[in-house]
């Protein structure tokens, strides 16, 4: 084997090592970001209810069962309360 083979052997075998270990770590990145992506679309919209019977306000937080106003993703429910038709 002459001086040039030598070489490019050398540089082949350097550059599958280098991406043999950037594979190495886009693997377990990849999956981490799944697992993220997956857990927060598992978490979805939270259900509010209404609980101030003489009315209230829609932005404060204790007139509501989960303590918080509800947010765009979040589901509503309106019971009966202080409603007289």
């Amino acid at each position: 084997m002459n001086e040039s083979h030598y070489h490019l052997l050398k540089n082949y075998a350097t550059c599958i090592t280098c991406n043999r270990a950037k594979i190495h770590f886009q693997l377990p990145a990849a999956l981490a970001l799944a697992i993220l992506l997956g857990a927060t679309q598992l978490a979805g919209a939270a259900a509010a209810s209404w609980t101030d019977a003489a009315g209230g306000n829609w932005s404060v937080a204790t007139n509501w069962s989960t303590l918080a106003v509800p947010g765009t993703a979040d589901d509503v429910t309106f019971g009966n309360v202080g409603a007289s038709f």
